[in-house]
């Protein structure tokens, strides 16, 4: 699940984890800011540690299994200690993944500007904004146009690629005796 504001619906389905930017929807493609993970699994018999392996995260994770929380993974190994909080049978995961800017900075220039911005040329960094839109200056909301965020800098143009988002996994439970 996303921001509504970002991603319309606010949900998406996933038959398997891939890259958030290699979603063929433009808003999950673009999309900055936290995606929520939800999934269940079963665990047979519960008899020794176990953990929780992400596998690839871009960019920073949060857990919660079964209501508990556990702390921030903002560097690989993305792996937890999850033996308290898993249960024999039913378990339900949450994992909230939070990416960078990037990906809805390169969205936003297939789009027009909005007033301000320089004369420069459109398609190149550093085009910036002369003078802010009124709308920002008034404390007015956003337009409602397909633009999400507002960055004083280009710092992307649409053409530049995207970078790798989301819980790209592959997503393991581990024992001390897995390989």
């Amino acid at each position: 699940s996303f921001d509504e504001h970002l991603v319309p619906g606010g949900q998406i389905t996933l038959d398997k984890l891939i890259p958030l930017n290699e979603h063929a929807d433009f808003d999950v493609r673009h999309y900055s800011g936290t995606a929520t993970y939800k999934t269940t699994f079963q665990i047979e018999e519960k008899d020794e540690p176990l953990f929780i392996d992400l596998g690839d995260v871009q960019v920073i994770a949060e857990i919660s299994l079964n209501g508990r929380a556990f702390t921030t993974l903002w560097k690989p190994p993305f792996r937890v200690d999850i033996s308290d909080a898993v249960q024999t049978g039913g378990n339900d995961l949450e994992v909230k993944v939070t990416n960078l800017w990037v990906n809805r900075l390169i969205g936003d220039e297939h789009f027009p500007a909005w007033e301000g911005r320089n004369n420069g040329d459109k398609e190149k960094r550093g085009t910036y904004y002369e003078s802010l839109p009124d709308w920002l200056v008034n404390g007015d909301p956003m337009p409602k146009d397909d633009k999400k965020a507002f960055s004083a800098w280009c710092h992307w143009t649409k053409d530049d690629k995207l970078l790798a988002s989301g819980l790209i996994g592959p997503v393991k439970i581990l024992s001390l005796n897995s390989e």
